[in-house]
């Protein structure tokens, strides 16, 4: 599969998050869960989503498991509630890419964007993000969309701009 490699600038964005920590097989149910439980109180608090919703992954292990932050951007910040937590992603450069495909084929977008990184001189410097662009309740597997990014520490002269390139992983 062919990759195409942005690099972008991302503003900050508020969230409502739950952080949890789960083994790499039970992450699809963990992420069904937390999602359920915070459309549930955005719906019952009148607040709309503002984007897709997203995972953090600030910890990733297949043995130890994997720490993740998922997340449902938002304009205002919203209360506490159980599990769930204002939170606000930082405005960061990432390095970008879309994944056509099931969630299992995902490692394939992030070799890509190891490739391109070390192609370029880039340094990764904080946790992954995957954005949810479609999912489960809309499509068949073999079309979920998902944006990966992955800050980076320096950027190509040309920073801030839209930057195109194409990795095959």
């Amino acid at each position: 599969m062919t990759y195409h490699v942005d690099i972008q600038v991302l503003p900050a964005q508020k969230v409502a998050a739950i952080r949890t920590h789960s083994h790499i097989d039970d992450i699809p149910a963990a992420m069904a869960s937390a999602y359920q439980e915070l459309y549930g109180h955005l719906a019952a608090s009148g607040i709309s989503p503002e984007g897709p919703p997203t995972a953090v992954y600030s910890e990733v292990d297949e043995n130890r498991g994997s720490t993740i932050e998922i997340c449902v951007p938002v304009a205002q910040a919203v209360g506490a509630h159980g599990r769930i937590v204002a939170d606000e992603l930082p405005a960061e450069t990432v390095v970008s890419t879309l994944h056509r495909g099931p969630y299992e084929k995902l490692p394939g977008a992030y070799e890509a964007l190891s490739m391109y990184m070390q192609e370029h001189h880039l340094a990764p410097i904080g946790p992954m993000r995957e954005q949810y662009l479609n999912g489960p309740s809309d499509v068949a597997p073999e079309d979920f969309e998902t944006l990966v990014q992955w800050p980076v520490a320096t950027v190509p002269d040309n920073a801030g701009k839209l930057v195109r390139h194409a990795v095959n992983a």
